[in-house]
C-alpha cells in the first residue's frame, strides 16, 4: 500500500484506543499484502477493512459462503454496511488510486456495480443450492423416534403447551449452510425429551436436546445445546 494513503488513513483516525489499536494492529498488517480495492469504516470504538477485489471470487468456491451470499448478497461487506449509520461513523472507498470518503449508500452501490452481476450469477451456476437457500431444514429419525415425537406432540396438545412444536419449528428455521443438511432427531434418557444433531454434508454439527423440564407448569419443553 502506498504510503501516503497509510498517512492519510491515519488522519482520518479517532483519537480512541481501541480505534487507533484496530488500524495500528489490525488494518496495517492485513493492507501490507495486498493493493487490492476496498471499503473502510471508522467508528469512535474501532475499525473494518473489507476488501473488494479479485479476492472475492474466491469466496465462492465454499458453498457455505454460497448460500450466506445468494441469501443477503451484501453479506461480503457486512463488517461495514450492518453497522447503524451514526454521525461519527466515517466510510472510505479505495479505488487502487485515491482514498475517498463516501456515503454508506454509496458503498452499497459501488458493491453492486462491480460485483451484482456475478452474485446473481450464482443462482444460474448453482441452481439446486439457489432453491434451497430459504428451505426450511429437513427432520431425520427413525421410525420408532418418529411415532415417539407423534406421541410427545399429543402430550404437548393435552397440556396445551405449545412449547415442543416452537423447538421443532425453531430447528427448521437453523442457518442454512449446504444442500445436504438435516437435523437428525433421535432418543434420549430424559422423559419426553429427545437428542438431536444438526448434520451438513454428512458431518455432524451443532448437538443438543429438546428437553422437557418435569417442575414447569408451562413452555415445558426447550431446546439444550
Amino acid at each position: 500500500m502506498i504510503p501516503e494513503i497509510i498517512e492519510q488513513m491515519r488522519k482520518e483516525l479517532y483519537d480512541t484506543k481501541l480505534c487507533i489499536s484496530d488500524f495500528e494492529k489490525y488494518d496495517l498488517k492485513t493492507l501490507e499484502k495486498t493493493n487490492e480495492p476496498f471499503f473502510w469504516l471508522v467508528r469512535t470504538h474501532g475499525t473494518h477493512l473489507c476488501f473488494i477485489g479479485p479476492s472475492v471470487e474466491s469466496l465462492f468456491s465454499s458453498e457455505s459462503n454460497r448460500f450466506a451470499i445468494m441469501k443477503d448478497s451484501l453479506a461480503i461487506i457486512a463488517s461495514i454496511v450492518y453497522w447503524d449509520d451514526l454521525d461519527y461513523n466515517k466510510y472510505f472507498y479505495w479505488d487502487g488510486a485515491q482514498l475517498q470518503k463516501v456515503s454508506k449508500d454509496k458503498i452499497v452501490s459501488i458493491f453492486n456495480n462491480i460485483w451484482g452481476s456475478r452474485i446473481h450469477q450464482l443462482s444460474i451456476q448453482y441452481p439446486e443450492e439457489y432453491a434451497a437457500i430459504n428451505k426450511p431444514l429437513e427432520f431425520k429419525m427413525s421410525p420408532e423416534i418418529s411415532e415417539r415425537v407423534k406421541e410427545v406432540k399429543n402430550i404437548a396438545s393435552e397440556l396445551q403447551d405449545s412449547s415442543f412444536e416452537d423447538c421443532l419449528k425453531s430447528l427448521q428455521k437453523w442457518v442454512r449452510f449446504a444442500v445436504n443438511q438435516h437435523i437428525e432427531i433421535y432418543g434420549d434418557f430424559a422423559k419426553n425429551s429427545f437428542g438431536f444433531s444438526e448434520v451438513v454434508n454428512g458431518e455432524r454439527k451443532i448437538c443438543g436436546g429438546i428437553i422437557m423440564s418435569p417442575n414447569a407448569t408451562e413452555r415445558r419443553w426447550s431446546i439444550h445445546t
